[in-house]
């Protein structure tokens, strides 16, 4: 019987997101937080990594249902990583795309093998 060709997918996935995806940032939280001189606060210091992704828009249906996880405004960003080892996490970490940051609320990574990741979906909102 033959397997599934699992790195061949991925290499599929990684394709059709450089034709077809747009260029985002990934930026997950790392070490203490630290001082920052310009707002004089103590914040979240992030490690940025970059990636392919499409993002899409719910639709009217879906906002409010599912005890109003998905609210007006929150997008879902299907991407990839140029660094496979890079995994989004849901609540520390953050999506930059076309200058605007958002917030991850939640995260649906596609591993069917359980060791060749294709595809990350993720549930946004954008940040306050």
């Amino acid at each position: 019987m033959a397997t599934f060709n699992y790195p061949e997918m991925r290499e599929v996935a990684n394709n059709l997101f450089d034709l077809f995806g747009n260029p985002f940032s990934l930026k997950k939280e790392v070490g203490e937080p630290a001082y920052n001189p310009k707002t004089k606060k103590v914040e979240p210091v992030f490690a940025e990594y970059k990636g392919r992704c499409v993002m899409k828009t719910y639709t009217a249906e879906a906002i409010g249902e599912l005890s109003n996880i998905i609210q007006a405004g929150d997008v879902s960003f299907s991407c990839t990583m140029d660094d496979i080892s890079i995994i989004p996490k849901e609540s520390k970490d953050k999506v930059l795309y076309e200058g605007i940051t958002y917030n991850i609320i939640s995260v649906a990574t596609s591993n069917p093998s359980g060791k060749y990741i294709l595809v990350h979906t993720l549930h946004c909102r954008r940040a306050s």
